[in-house]
């Protein structure tokens, strides 16, 4: 899937305020909202995502979570997977992979 650009923000890639860290990809960050309506979830979905790290997202000044797209175009790859005994691999290697990069 493509995200279209007015689901993204035009800005440059986002700094968590808290750390100072840069996202880890360059993609544009999307807010929990583009998020949701690219993963066709709820809001609340997304922000759990964050917390359980099937997503990767920082913070901005105000607190609000903006999403990294490719972690969203990783994570529905991975949703979209039949088997699920794969998917479980599938989600526990990404869960793996974005606490690493958020490290």
């Amino acid at each position: 899937m493509v995200i279209t650009a007015s689901a993204m923000l035009c800005r440059p890639a986002m700094s968590d305020w808290k750390t100072g860290r840069r996202m880890a990809d360059d993609s544009a960050p999307l807010t929990t909202g583009a998020a949701a309506s690219a993963l066709n979830v709820s809001s609340w979905t997304v922000i759990d995502y964050v917390k359980r790290n099937l997503l990767r997202a920082t913070r901005t000044a105000g607190g609000h979570r903006r999403v990294s797209s490719q972690s969203v175009e990783d994570l529905r790859r991975v949703l979209a997977i039949r088997d699920d005994s794969e998917r479980a691999k599938a989600l526990e290697d990404l869960q793996r992979r974005n606490h690493a990069a958020s490290s």
